[in-house]
């Protein structure tokens, strides 16, 4: 049998395993893989896979909280200081009694800047341009928070607070500006929650986080 697939080609014999035929298909590379390198190999992709994934915590916001943020969110999925932190907890809110109410904001300063930038076109004619200046922004990132009990040990409420964001702003004249002179990724989350409360030793709670994102 003779395969070829994206320019290597398979060197099968009969009696191959099917681990052996589907290895040597896509890899081209040996007729025979020993069993353990082919875990050694899994084991190696889903590291790169796991690295990669973590690439997206850069777009993350912790300013759910002031209180939190206090506290350098030690403890932000198991305490229940004040109704806020239904955002790390959806139990906290079980630990409350009567109609409360949260507000808050937190400001976010970011600088970003460019030395020595070099733009061409496809045809490496270069682009004029300066550096941009200061690409990052400064704004503030509003919270807000509420419950109320709607029976004996049931409470019910919500949170609005944003989980993700990033943003650059480069000048009109930037040496970049045909790539991209303004970029921005904002969230709106809204967190509706009900707790549970059938002893004092024991409160359960459910959220659903509801995320509009904006590019």
């Amino acid at each position: 049998m003779n395969m070829r697939r994206h320019g290597f080609a398979d060197s099968l014999q009969p009696g191959d395993s099917p681990v052996d035929r589907r290895v040597s298909s896509c890899a081209g590379v040996a007729e025979r893989v020993p069993r353990g390198a082919l875990v050694l190999s899994s084991i190696a992709c889903c590291l790169a896979f796991q690295s990669i994934a973590h690439g997206g915590s850069g777009f993350e916001l912790r300013s759910q909280s002031a209180t939190t943020l206090g506290s350098a969110q030690a403890g932000m999925t198991a305490a229940a200081e004040d109704i806020s932190y239904i955002a790390f907890n959806p139990a906290a809110l079980g630990k409350g009694e009567g109609m409360q109410f949260a507000i808050g904001a937190t400001g976010l300063l970011t600088s970003v800047r460019m030395s020595h930038p070099m733009a061409s076109t496809v045809l490496s004619t270069p682009i004029a341009g300066d550096d941009g200046g200061n690409g990052g922004t400064a704004t503030a990132v509003p919270n807000l928070y509420f419950g109320a009990d709607i029976a004996k040990g049931v409470r019910l409420g919500f949170g609005l607070a944003p989980r993700f964001g990033l943003g650059s702003y480069w000048s009109d004249n930037w040496a970049g500006r045909y790539h991209a002179a303004k970029s921005e990724l904002t969230t709106e989350d809204f967190t509706p929650t009900i707790s549970f409360k059938p002893n004092d030793a024991l409160t359960a709670g459910f959220a659903l986080d509801i995320q509009y994102a904006r590019i």
